[in-house]
């Protein structure tokens, strides 16, 4: 089985690529390898930050897990750009805070941590840009087994 945090990672992809208002294509473990030039941009990339133990009991564990939301975007202007990225920025908050459990019975809550600043580039030709969110993921594990 896998282990819980892994899970976690996979339920906010899921919920991420099922809202279709999102419009842009969404990857788990994966931000090196983007590409404007093979039109996989806009994009959106989950990855799995720290995770720190909150509380221990006889039995389980309490942990936070920081989830990484990265949103890509491209546009012809910077006001485009930031449009762009802050209409990705909304629809990604709604797709994750739609079932804050994540629909998976060992997490207690989902909180949004934040969003960076962000990062814009004009290589290539055309305008693009990063903004990235944190998620933080309250879940609990059994002593023993993690997954």
């Amino acid at each position: 089985m896998t282990h819980r945090a892994l899970q976690a990672v996979d339920a906010i992809a899921t919920a991420l690529a099922a809202r279709a208002e999102l419009g842009a294509s969404v990857f788990k473990h994966r931000t090196l390898s983007l590409s404007d030039a093979d039109q996989e941009l806009p994009a959106v990339c989950v990855r799995m930050g720290e995770d720190a133990a909150t509380n221990r009991t006889l039995e389980s564990f309490e942990s936070q897990l920081d989830v990484f939301v990265a949103l890509y975007a491209t546009a012809t202007t910077e006001e485009a750009l930031a449009e762009a990225l802050m209409e990705l920025r909304a629809q990604s908050h709604i797709a994750v805070m739609a079932n804050q459990t994540l629909g998976l019975s060992f997490v207690s809550q989902v909180i949004y941590g934040g969003a960076g600043e962000p990062d814009v580039s004009t290589e290539g030709g055309r305008i693009a840009g990063l903004l990235e969110t944190t998620w933080i993921v309250d879940y609990e594990m059994n002593v023993t087994d993690p997954s």
